[in-house]
């Protein structure tokens, strides 16, 4: 904090005037700090080769994908090794390949039950009774990414045709007859863009039948194959479906017209999916060739751990944070808070005493059974290949809502929270860096506890109550108070419009109605004014209203997201005793929220 600076002129500098310049911002040091300790706990468990916890497991998951910079671990000859068994020979040419030797439904077997990796179809198979057998086709997840990612390559560009050829040098040895990038981006297409255009298809169930006027054999061809794959009797009957008939049909379609192409493309796919970890010049050139491939190749191992495993690599930083008292008070603050905010735009109808969605990853990481949950996940190896195989694998016969598997752009932002809809309401869930200091401290008088966590939690209960409108509900309360922000905003600062404007508009309304259900719920506490900082001249109430900006120093748009809330806030004017004309008391004044 400047003392030197009059709250009433710019209560940012006075919050956060003495801030290094060169610092990161408060919010995102709470995150930084968060993963830095997850990874670091990660990193240093001493992890056994048998009966590893839940956190071991997922420990040595990510380890073992970090490990491959650090110890500078090839794993190109073992990911070619496992392509040859499964008779892929990128990037050998169509063309020459011997077409009797080419079996994709073979290949696609067994790349899906034995590595995970993509190959247009997912399997799931399922023995059921002495006599039935049924295996369910679908489509591989993030089929979509191959072609997101060679449009951020520019596709022909010469990025693209050096990541290309990266690949190439390292696949391409002992082949005579490889494909250019011409021809790779040709076929590619070929088999691709066909796929794409019904990925996203309606869901639309299909069994495949034999039918007698179908010469093709493909239906003998399927059974016949899975039949072989699976080592099944020869007497079961076996049942092929979908829930994904057109994606499924053009699957059918490609291996009856190009199968040489198809097999070709399956290489291709391969050989990128797998480039982000196996070795330090693919994952370099996976990653544009940059300066920071060492914290890209991170954030991925710490990405693709969390999509697989969930919260189990959160669990020894939840069990140090969450604990009994932590919980209770957090939860005692929360169930306040949301019930203020619904109280105040009467939809008590609404359960703002279920905390189950805003608590979600937390529970789940303290959970009683979080080794049940995490039973399908064998202990893991020293090599990643074969880890990424095994959880991969696991994940699929898990229930993902279980072990709260995490979308990792949300963990890696400075967001606290995330908006999730559940089948009976739109809510959120906090993530686990929310109840670290600063922004939260079990024993940290009131003021400061609802100024930074409580402030959070109003806010995402308003942003989330916002959705309720598209289900009908009436948000008549919010719009009055972003109105009245609107026109203040609008008579401060005459001109301004457009959508960057709006967006700015909703942020400080969300920010002002948030501080007002904080604030109202901290009045209901004895003497709240009383409970102060030790050797800190501010009362309580004024404590509350700086600890809200002290989260927002050193964020680019700091000062605007400190200030513009509070010039329109008659309370924070009166708190600081700030005069008519002062910059931080407008004339234009917004009543309470609450």
């Amino acid at each position: 904090m400047d003392w030197s600076v009059d709250p009433c002129e710019d209560f940012y500098r006075f919050v956060c005037g003495r801030a290094p310049r060169n610092e990161t911002s408060v919010r995102r040091s709470i995150n930084d700090r968060f993963l830095t300790t997850v990874i670091d706990t990660a990193r240093n468990e001493e992890i056994p080769a048998e009966g590893q916890s839940v956190a071991q497991r997922a420990a040595r998951l990510f380890k073992t994908c970090d490990d491959v910079l650090i110890q500078e671990t090839d794993y190109v000859p073992r990911i070619r090794g496992h392509m040859r068994d499964a008779n892929l020979h990128w990037p050998q040419h169509p063309s020459n390949r011997d077409t009797a030797s080419v079996d994709v439904l073979s290949t696609m077997l067994d790349l899906s039950s034995k590595w995970g990796w993509p190959c247009f179809l997912e399997f799931q198979a399922e023995k059921v009774g002495e006599y039935s057998f049924e295996i369910v086709a679908k489509p591989t997840p993030g089929l979509d990414q191959f072609k997101l990612h060679a449009l951020n390559l520019e596709p022909g560009s010469p990025a693209h045709r050096e990541f290309f050829e990266t690949l190439y040098t390292h696949y391409g040895g002992g082949v005579a007859d490889g494909v250019t990038f011409e021809e790779m981006l040709y076929f590619e297409a070929e088999v691709l863009e066909p796929l794409l255009n019904v990925y996203f298809a309606p869901p639309q169930a299909y069994v495949l039948e034999r039918s007698d006027s179908d010469t093709s054999g493909t239906w003998e061809r399927w059974t016949t194959t899975i039949a072989r794959h699976y080592g099944l009797s020869g007497n079961e009957m076996v049942t092929i479906s979908t829930t994904q008939r057109e994606y499924f049909q053009v699957v059918l379609e490609l291996i009856a017209q190009k199968e040489t192409v198809v097999e070709l493309v399956i290489g291709w796919l391969c050989v990128q999916f797998t480039s982000w970890f196996a070795n330090r010049q693919l994952i370099a050139n996976y990653n544009g060739n940059g300066e920071d491939v060492a914290v890209l190749h991170r954030r991925n191992c710490l990405g693709f751990t969390l999509a697989t495993m969930g919260v189990a690599l959160f669990v020894p930083f939840v069990e140090s944070v969450y604990t009994e008292p932590v919980r209770a008070d957090a939860a005692r603050i929360t169930r306040a808070v949301r019930r203020t905010v619904y109280q105040s735009l009467d939809r008590a109808t609404y359960p703002w005493f279920e905390l189950d969605v805003v608590f979600k990853i937390l529970d789940i990481a303290s959970s009683h059974d979080i080794e049940a949950r995490f039973s399908h996940f064998p202990d893991m190896e020293v090599s990643f290949v074969r880890n990424m195989r095994d959880a991969i694998i696991a994940t699929r016969r898990t229930n993902a809502d279980a072990i709260g598997a995490l979308i990792d752009a949300w963990m890696l932002a400075d967001e606290l929270y995330a908006f999730l809809t559940t089948p009976d309401r739109a809510d959120y869930s906090l993530k686990p860096s929310i109840l670290t200091s600063p922004l939260y401290h079990l024993t940290a008088p009131m003021p400061v506890r609802l100024g930074t966590f409580g402030v959070e939690v109003a806010k995402a209960t308003i942003i989330s109550y916002v959705d309720l409108r598209y289900e009908g509900h009436s948000t008549n309360a919010l719009d009055l108070f972003r109105k009245c922000f609107y026109a203040a905003m609008n008579k401060e600062q005459p001109g301004q419009d457009g959508p960057e404007w709006h967006q700015r508009v909703g942020t400080n309304m969300a920010s002002g109605a948030a501080m007002d259900v904080a604030l109202a719920v901290l009045r209901l506490e004895p003497s709240f004014n009383e409970q102060r900082l030790r050797n800190v001249s501010l009362s309580g109430h004024q404590l509350f209203y700086v600890m809200q900006c002290y989260v927002q120093c050193g964020a680019q748009d700091g000062p605007a997201l400190c200030n513009e809330p509070l010039i329109h806030k008659e309370d924070f004017s009166n708190a600081f005793s700030c005069p008519p004309q002062s910059n931080m008391r407008s004339q234009y004044q917004c009543k309470s929220f609450v």
